[in-house]
């Protein structure tokens, strides 16, 4: 049997104490599912891991508080959205990703974010959201990002593991690949940036500085040294963390912590 002949439902309607998270982890490999619904009101954590579905018809997930999103499109599916432009084609993430909007605690593999992208039509405003992880990968590109963040007014901690990624013009100015006049950074709230997984290269310094001057409320940046990474290229501790001290920053308050794991 095939993905594609499927539609699937989640749903629940016991309530999930917040001390002890209901964990659904969900995967179902790489094939494309057809409709995907969630009529899960009272599910506080979610971990869902899928191909693209051609829609998301019912997303009740008011009482979310954590959610993982790991949600891949496939070569076809690119190349459709490269052909036809994105409000012609099949699947449409929407739904998904707006009803997910209650949520506090968000994580977005590389995959997702070029998802959100590429086959979503618009994003919420997510009011509650203070905590924002970003995983990402040099063949995907940042184009959701820049929305994201301006639809995140309280958010306090964003985290990235990696900043190596696709560079392209739906980047916009969240990084410092093409320059733009102004940046959404500087509305952003974040109080907390952390970076894994840091190489030290000429391009990911380049980016942390840009944060650095673009984000007027840091109070800290912690980032952690790829050991592997930074052996080749030869660096060490004292010498990434002299060269980004001398960075102006946008905030007065904001404290830089280099680690070296």
């Amino acid at each position: 049997m095939q993905w594609h002949r499927w539609a699937w439902r989640a749903s629940a309607q016991a309530r999930s104490r917040l001390g002890e998270p209901q964990l659904w982890p969900l995967d179902f490999g790489s094939a494309e599912p057809h409709h995907v619904s969630f009529d899960t009101p009272n599910l506080v954590y979610l971990d869902y891991a899928d191909g693209l579905a051609r829609n998301y018809p019912l997303v009740n997930l008011d009482s979310l508080v954590e959610a993982r999103l790991d949600v891949g499109s496939t070569r076809p599916q690119m190349h459709a959205r490269d052909s036809s432009g994105r409000y012609e084609v099949p699947w449409d993430a929407t739904n998904l990703i707006m009803g997910i909007h209650n949520v506090q605690t968000f994580h977005l593999t590389s995959d997702t974010i070029e998802v959100i992208g590429d086959f979503c039509k618009t994003v919420p405003v997510f009011h509650n959201l203070k905590h924002l992880s970003i995983e990402s990968d040099h063949r995907r590109g940042w184009q959701a990002l820049p929305l994201l963040l301006i639809n995140c007014p309280t958010l306090h901690t964003l985290v990235f593991h990696s900043l190596h990624h696709c560079v392209t013009d739906g980047c916009g100015d969240v990084c410092d690949c093409i320059i733009y006049p102004s940046s959404c950074l500087s509305s952003c709230p974040v109080k907390i940036l952390k970076i894994l997984d840091f190489g030290a290269t000429c391009g990911e310094m380049s980016l942390v500085e840009h944060f650095l001057k673009k984000l007027p409320l840091l109070e800290e940046v912690t980032i952690i040294l790829d050991y592997e990474s930074t052996l080749e290229e030869d660096l060490d501790l004292f010498e990434v963390s002299e060269a980004l001290e001398m960075t102006p920053r946008a905030s007065p308050n904001c404290k830089l912590r280099i680690v070296d794991e």
